[in-house]
């Protein structure tokens, strides 16, 4: 027979525990708002001088930025100490991407953009943006006018797929609630549209941040969406449930790169059809421009470990899709793969999810040099870009 005693403690023994899973699930909560999982608004109050100081196409980085950072030369570029002085030595290659294009976390010296440099003995202009997708790098060719180069590489990093479906960065990444993008979605005759970086009056944006599905029509991680992104709250231990709905915790429960699904066809983000249309307007807009287009792949750590143990890229849907349009791409990861060897390909980089270290970038510019010869451009660069006495 249960006595009233016992009653008690069971009841008191239920509260205690149903109290420290809600407590264990608040800080799970906290700990996944940092990684996206969770979308948590942060207002700046910063928003009106960002109107005045972002680039108006590209979102960043701001002009400012540019003319007035010791990073950057007059062009743009990244620093090249090979080749320092823009105005005497030509440009031969120029090249667009990311922070692993800019080759993060290494100095000016270890960029891939300056050993390339000294690969080739002309300039090679990095004008790499950390943050930026496939869209913003494909702009900011457009944008460069006076890129004189005659070679021009863009560069896709794996996990660009996911930016290039993105327009609100905090969304993806989370921030300051400052990071507006613009993106391309594929029209009905399969090419690229673009929808301009968005642009809110100042009393907008404190709503736009709370609630971002009111003004992102084209947005796919919009919390409650197919991305899985939610925004947490009270009973915590249910939102933890329905965090395993969201695509980082699949890919983690499936031990795959989180961009991978991305890459299926008939993923409903449809960002395979739309990264393909980005490089191949560049492809064609570069030829346009009288340069040689050179696509490649650039893999992460985790597709590395993910071809280690599959033998199958995360991201051979999109070579195959630019191959059917027959556009070639160098993929990184086949010549990183027969670099290492036998070796850990993540010692290539700060770790495995991390950006590449010195190593790494030099791997990188050795492998576009050796595709450069095979193309047979290395004669053409030179002959063209013959470096001043």
């Amino acid at each position: 027979m249960v006595t009233g005693k016992k009653l008690f403690f069971y009841a008191i023994t239920i509260v205690i525990v149903l109290i420290c899973t809600e407590l264990t699930s608040f800080f799970a909560v906290r700990f996944l708002q940092a990684r996206g999982v969770f979308y948590k608004p942060s207002v700046s109050n910063a928003y009106e001088d960002y109107l005045l100081k972002r680039d108006n196409q590209l979102g960043w980085p701001s002009p400012d930025g540019l003319r007035n950072s010791k990073n950057f030369d007059s062009s743009g570029s990244r620093i090249i100490p090979a080749f320092a002085d823009v105005e005497k030595h030509q440009t031969c290659i120029s090249l667009y991407g990311d922070s692993f294009t800019w080759s993060y976390e290494v100095d000016h010296e270890f960029a891939w953009s300056n050993v390339l440099s000294t690969l080739v003995n002309c300039r090679v202009a990095n004008y790499g943006v950390g943050g930026y997708g496939s869209d913003q790098a494909y702009l900011r060719f457009r944008q460069n006018k006076h890129d004189d180069s005659s070679v021009v590489f863009l560069n896709h990093l794996s996990e660009n797929i996911l930016r290039n479906v993105n327009q609100f960065r905090s969304l993806l990444y989370p921030g300051k609630g400052l990071g507006f993008k613009p993106r391309f979605i594929v029209n009905e005759e399969g090419d690229p549209e673009l929808l301009p970086l968005p642009t809110f009056d100042p009393l907008q944006y404190k709503d736009v941040v709370l609630h971002p599905s009111k003004y992102f029509e084209n947005e796919y991680f919009l919390p409650g969406g197919s991305s899985g992104t939610s925004v947490a709250s009270f009973p915590y231990t249910i939102s933890i449930f329905r965090s395993f709905d969201h695509f980082h915790v699949r890919a983690k429960l499936r031990r795959e790169p989180g961009h991978l699904e991305f890459y299926k066809k008939k993923h409903n983000s449809g960002g395979l059809g739309v990264t393909a249309a980005i490089l191949t307007r560049f492809h064609n807009d570069a030829i346009a421009r009288g340069k040689v287009p050179i696509i490649t792949i650039i893999p992460t750590g985790n597709d590395l470990s993910y071809y280690s143990q599959h033998k199958v890229w995360p991201y051979q849907s999109l070579i195959d899709d630019l191959s059917n349009r027959g556009i070639s791409v160098l993929n990184f990861g086949e010549g990183i793969m027969s670099y290492v060897g036998q070796r850990n390909p993540c010692s290539l980089f700060g770790n495995c999810s991390a950006h590449f270290n010195e190593e790494g970038y030099k791997v990188l510019a050795q492998l576009a040099y050796k595709h450069l010869a095979e193309l047979q451009l290395l004669e053409r660069i030179r002959i063209q870009h013959r470096p001043d006495e």
